[in-house]
This record gives structure tokens, C-alpha cells and sequence, in this order.
């Protein structure tokens, strides 16, 4: 018997009704009556082990002895009420109704979770339930993950390096924090994170710097993050970066992976970077050096998660410009109706509200990118992260 403590936040989101002219309540149409705003309530629940009698919907978390598996979204999450997409350390069908979270702590006592029967029984939900064997694309949701390999017990669904922000065994820091040379004072004109991953066992920085010429950028503002200096950035306890943006302006800025020396890394075969906290006015820019994304509940293009109603607009063709110079690539505009977000509170478990107005980039083999974070005048944050739980499992 497991006799540690795991647990996930469960969040649900509703639909109610809302007064028209409170700032609260999104009324993008001007409407006198009968506007609505969706009411988010998190809690904290055990991860059970998993079984084959119980319903599992969209976010719940389950174990296999000590390791996690989250249920996935809409279409994909109706599998997994199906006994033969069972999460296990084998790769298989599972992978289409689940992914991998991580690993429970150890107990005092555990045991492994018995295997759920190996006949397949009828799935659990009595309508738009898919077969035994369904087809890879249910619907017109984008084809989920079929990894040709076995990921490492703990680690995201794609075997890829993990980029990490939050607090653990390793300590991170920032240095400098002067992108954009907005300190006349330091002739470093970057921000440095430390320690953000490892790769063939060497530990690695994330550099950022304006890809302005020379590294300037007027927009940019003195100051310290908590201010809210535009270009000054800040590590989130929810494990995250907030990046302080400036009205009316755009920062394109370059990530580059650095190691101890100083110096670019080599390549790395494959990674994730997610946007998120993306609502108002705001907006963020690619230079389009990512191999896919997942915006919201889809690959490669932006649609709303399960029953939720808005998601990022994307705009596969966009020119930015700021300081006299244009910027090539792709642009994630914040859907008008969203004019407020819930703080994220773990961006791996992001809700399905806040992962339709997000995006994850899947990057491989580069050692650099470069994202410009936008506002017209609403909003005045954005965030990122390594791997999230946003949208299908692309890889």
C-alpha cells in the first residue's frame, strides 16, 4: 500500500452570468444584458491509482505504482475511460488518451498498482465514446503523439531535454537583467538564467537579449522587475518567467542556450517552450525556427480547449516593426473576448482556459530562437516556461 502523499490541483471551469458594465466581465460586444464570464475553482485532490471501473475526465491524474499519468483533452481524454489505453511504462495506444507527470514521492510502503485486465471492455462513456481501435484522428483534432521510443519514467511525453525555471535541487538565478541596455550603467545589455537544464552532462544558461541592432531597444525601461520595468524579467514561484512588456511596443528577443564558458551550446536534438498568460491586447511573435506547436487544443493552428469558447488567434504570416527595423515570421494575437486570465498557479497543470490562450513551440536541433513579446495598451506581462500540459501532446 502507497503510504506517501501525491496529489494534483483539480480545476473546474463554468459558465455564469456577469453584470455587462463590471470590469470583470468581458462584454466585447457591448452588450446591455445578458453577458457571461467563465468562473475558474481549483483544488487539491490525491492521485489514485488507477482503474479500470472508474470515470476519468479531461486533467484528472492517475498513478502506476509511482508514476503519473494525466488525462488528456478533448477528443483524446474520451479514451481514457477505455481499459485498453491503461497508462503504463510501455509505449502503446495509452499515449493517445494520456501523458506522462511526473513521479509520486516515495512512501513509507508501496506497491505496485495491479494491471487492469488485458480484454478490452466497452469505454465508460455511453456517447461519443471512441472503438477499441479508433482511428488516429477521431475528428478534425490534430493527429495526437506516436513516439517511436520510451521516454524516460518522469519525463514528458517526448523524449526531449527538459528547460526549467522553478525552484528544486539546482539553484537558478538571473544575472544581469539588463535586456535591451536599458541600465546605461552595465555593458551587458542581456538578462542570464541559470542553470536551466543539462545536456550530455554538461549544465546550461538561457541568455536573453534584444535582436535589435547592437542589442539596444528605446522601448525598453529602467528599473527592477518588480516595478514592472518593461524588458525586465523575474522568476515566478509557480516555476515560470514573467516578462514585462512596454505599451504599445514590441521586444523581439533573442534566447540563446550558453554554457559555463560563455559560450552557444551545441544543438539540442529537441525541446519545448511554452508562451502563456496571453490575454487583452497583448500578443507574441516567432521567428518560426520550431519544428511544431500546440496552440490551445491544436497542432499547428490555435483552437479553444474542450468546451471553452476563445483561444489565441494565429496569424501564420506576420511582419512586426519596432526601431526602424521588420521582423519576418509568425504572430499569436490575445482573443478579444479574453480580458483576463486566472494567475497561473502551476504551468504544468495549466487549465483549460488559460492553456487556449497559450502556445508550446517544439523546437530541434538549434541552440537559439528568438519570440518578440507585444501589447497595444491592455496587459502588461506575459510568461514562460519549458514544458507545460498546453493543448494535444505534440512532439
Amino acid at each position: 500500500v502507497y503510504g506517501g502523499s501525491c496529489d494534483y490541483m483539480k480545476c473546474t471551469s463554468v459558465s455564469t452570468d456577469c453584470q455587462c458594465d463590471s470590469s470583470d466581465c468581458p462584454n466585447p460586444h457591448g452588450l446591455p444584458v445578458g453577458c457571461t464570464k467563465t468562473v475558474q475553482s481549483c483544488e487539491s485532490e490525491a492521485v489514485e491509482p488507477y482503474s479500470s471501473t472508474r470515470i476519468y475526465v479531461y486533467g484528472d491524474v492517475v498513478r502506476v505504482g509511482l508514476d503519473r499519468y494525466v488525462c488528456l483533452g478533448y477528443p483524446f481524454g474520451l479514451w481514457c475511460n477505455n481499459p485498453s489505453y491503461q497508462p503504463g511504462l510501455m509505449d502503446g495506444i495509452w499515449s493517445d488518451a494520456w501523458r506522462r507527470d511526473g513521479v509520486c514521492p516515495s512512501g513509507p510502503t508501496q506497491s505496485p498498482t495491479p494491471p487492469a485486465p488485458s480484454t478490452p471492455s466497452p469505454s465508460k462513456v455511453p456517447t461519443q465514446a471512441p472503438s477499441t481501435s479508433p482511428s488516429r484522428k477521431p475528428t478534425s483534432a490534430p493527429t495526437p503523439y506516436d513516439p517511436n521510443s520510451s521516454s524516460p519514467t518522469g519525463s514528458p511525453v517526448c523524449t526531449e531535454t527538459e528547460i526549467l525555471f522553478g525552484s528544486g535541487e539546482v539553484t537558478r538565478t538571473i544575472t544581469d537583467n539588463n535586456i535591451g541596455g536599458r541600465d546605461g550603467s552595465n555593458s551587458n545589455k542581456f538578462a542570464m538564467i541559470t542553470n536551466v537544464g543539462s545536456y550530455l552532462g554538461q549544465p546550461f544558461n538561457l541568455k536573453l537579449e534584444s535582436d535589435l541592432a547592437n542589442g539596444d531597444d528605446s522601448n525598453c525601461s529602467p528599473g527592477s522587475a518588480a516595478n514592472l520595468a518593461s524588458c525586465s524579467i523575474s522568476l515566478n514561484s509557480n516555476g515560470a518567467v514573467d516578462f514585462f512588456v512596454n505599451s504599445n511596443s514590441v521586444h523581439p528577443i533573442r534566447f540563446t542556450f550558453i554554457d559555463a564558458s560563455g559560450n552557444q551550446i551545441t544543438p539540442l536534438p529537441r525541446f519545448s517552450f511554452s508562451v502563456f498568460d496571453v490575454g487583452n491586447s497583448e500578443y507574441f511573435w516567432s521567428d518560426g525556427n520550431f519544428d511544431t506547436f500546440a496552440c490551445g487544443g491544436c497542432q499547428d493552428n490555435c483552437c479553444p480547449v474542450g468546451v471553452e469558447e476563445h483561444s489565441l488567434v494565429y496569424d501564420s504570416n506576420a511582419n512586426i516593426v519596432t526601431n526602424g527595423q521588420t521582423f519576418g515570421g509568425q504572430q499569436f494575437n490575445a482573443n478579444r473576448a479574453v480580458t483576463s486570465i486566472p494567475e497561473v498557479q502551476d504551468p504544468q497543470s495549466l487549465t483549460p482556459f488559460q492553456q487556449s490562450q497559450s502556445v508550446r513551440f517544439v523546437f530541434t536541433n538549434t541552440s537559439d530562437f528568438v519570440i518578440g513579446f507585444g501589447r497595444a495598451g491592455g496587459g502588461i506581462r506575459q510568461q514562460f516556461a519549458g514544458y507545460t500540459n498546453i493543448g494535444v501532446n505534440v512532439c
